[in-house]
């Protein structure tokens, strides 16, 4: 089962290299991993799989891969 790592940077301050960070995964995880952008999302950055949801308000490295494994 994939993960798809969602962010929305129009409505909330999205640090530089957020949305590069982020692709990382792909990159690391090519066959799990996707990541779009998703306007109005009531969240900066929301993690999912399998029914599951993980929302952060700040880019964390290690809570995502985590999440992603």
């Amino acid at each position: 089962p994939g993960v798809i790592i969602n962010y929305n940077c129009n409505d909330f301050e999205c640090e530089a290299g957020l949305i590069e960070n982020l692709e990382e995964f792909t990159v690391k995880y090519p066959e799990h991993v996707y990541v779009a952008p998703f306007p109005k999302m009531d969240a900066k950055i929301v993690l999912t799989k399998e029914g599951r949801q993980k929302i952060l308000e700040i880019y964390d490295e290690g809570i995502i891969d985590a999440f992603v494994k």
